[in-house]
């Protein structure tokens, strides 16, 4: 299983800032299964994303539980954690996961990665082993990606794909296509999720998939940059993600 939450995201504290700027945030998102689904009744999870910035990188990190249950029994715990660095520029990325399921052993991912001048890069893993990856041309970090992808909304684009680097499972870089749907804007709330909105309608193929993607997301994102829920679906089944709750995270004013 994998779970990837790709929400375009731009600066904005108290009102709606300016297109193309990323807003440092933290949300609570509750999961819950939707229609019928291959031997499972329920499933039931929270998610966690925050995204700060420093004068030097941006930091993000994701937290992601969900328990399975099929006739009242815990089918088993599926778990997910994503703590990364990136710089300022989107060359540079550091990034540290791990995935468990129930009592199996975890899989931990750390290292780092660089994106060179002609815009191809470099995947170097520390653990489980020493080992390198190259990255296709155009590939881009999580921060790079939302930026871009917050930039073809604004732009008006239908369409917009390519890869993204995360370090959330070995398979990676993934390649996305998403298509872009305009969404009502909201003029009134809680200040973070103000002003207009896209569907990003996206799949999401790994390095082995050919034309069925592993998993598809519907995206509702705002031009502020927050995601204000989606559904992710799975080959046997579908989750609806909720926000919970959400707080601005302050911007350094002394760089």
């Amino acid at each position: 299983m994998r779970f990837l939450v790709l929400a375009v995201i731009i600066f904005g504290l108290s009102a709606p800032a300016a297109a193309g700027e990323i807003a440092p945030h933290r949300a609570l998102y509750e999961v819950t299964m939707v229609g019928p689904a291959q031997n499972i009744d329920d499933a039931v999870g929270l998610l966690s994303v925050e995204i700060s910035r420093s004068c030097e990188q941006w930091t993000y990190s994701q937290r992601f539980e969900l328990k399975l249950i099929q006739e009242g029994a815990d089918l088993g715990d599926f778990s997910f954690r994503l703590t990364a660095w990136e710089s300022l520029d989107g060359d540079r990325y550091g990034f540290r996961s791990t995935t468990s399921q129930s009592d199996e052993a975890g899989v931990k991912l750390v290292g780092r990665g660089e994106i060179n001048s002609d815009g191809a890069g470099l995947a170097k893993y520390t653990e489980p082993a020493a080992f390198e990856r190259p990255l296709p041309s155009g590939v881009l970090f999580p921060i790079g990606w939302l930026k871009a992808g917050l930039a073809a909304s604004e732009a008006e684009k239908k369409r917009f794909s390519g890869h993204v680097f995360m370090g959330a499972a070995p398979d990676e870089p993934l390649r996305v296509n998403s298509i872009i749907v305009a969404a009502d804007a909201v003029s009134q709330g809680e200040a973070l999720l103000r002003g207009p909105r896209w569907r990003h309608l996206s799949a999401f193929y790994n390095q082995t998939s050919a034309e069925v993607p592993e998993y598809e997301a519907e995206e509702t994102v705002l031009a502020n940059g927050v995601l204000a829920g989606a559904l992710m679906r799975y080959p046997t089944y579908a989750l609806k993600v909720k926000l919970q709750r959400i707080e601005a995270l302050p911007v350094p004013s002394d760089c």
